[in-house]
């Protein structure tokens, strides 16, 4: 960053930019990890390709690069509560105080969510201190006609009514 911009300047300009919400989640040996992301976007309608942006180090961020498949649930405006519960970085398993559902790979999905998006790994690339995970999307599922949440000035927010 140049001195005439600061690093608290940078955070404060993307607040102002409204993002969706979403939890990444993966399963290895039996065990279920998931994290929140806000960086989600697609790359590709053909072949259909989505992206998502994980700090390093993160235990989502292992089992993925291990099981080279995921699933991005897009969560609707009532879940908050999952928001929060999948953003802390825990040895817990996040998803027993979810309703969850399975894909028919047995990775674990917030079953309240708009919607899953459910991806083999296609690359993964260390960005700065995040890696960059391209899925293949193998699978797109409506769950609900629900409200999208969005992250927007720290707090969660609901599209629409």
């Amino acid at each position: 960053m140049s001195e005439s911009f600061s690093g608290d300047e940078y955070r404060e300009l993307l607040r102002r930019y409204p993002t969706g919400v979403t939890v990444v989640s993966t399963s290895l040996n039996g065990r279920d990890y998931g994290a929140t992301m806000n960086s989600f976007t697609t790359v590709s309608m053909n072949p259909p390709l989505v992206a998502v942006f994980i700090i390093k180090g993160s235990r989502t961020l292992d089992a993925i690069g291990k099981s080279r498949k995921f699933v991005v649930s897009l969560l609707s405006g009532n879940q908050e509560d999952a928001a929060v519960g999948f953003s802390r970085d825990g040895d817990e398993d996040k998803f027993l105080k979810f309703s969850r559902g399975v894909t028919s790979d047995g990775i674990a999905y917030l079953k309240d969510s708009i919607g899953r998006i459910e991806c083999d790994l296609y690359m993964e690339e260390d960005i700065a201190d995040h890696a960059m995970i391209i899925g293949r999307v193998t699978a797109g599922i409506i769950h609900n006609q629900n409200t999208s949440m969005v992250y927007y000035r720290r707090k969660f927010e609901t599209t629409g009514k």
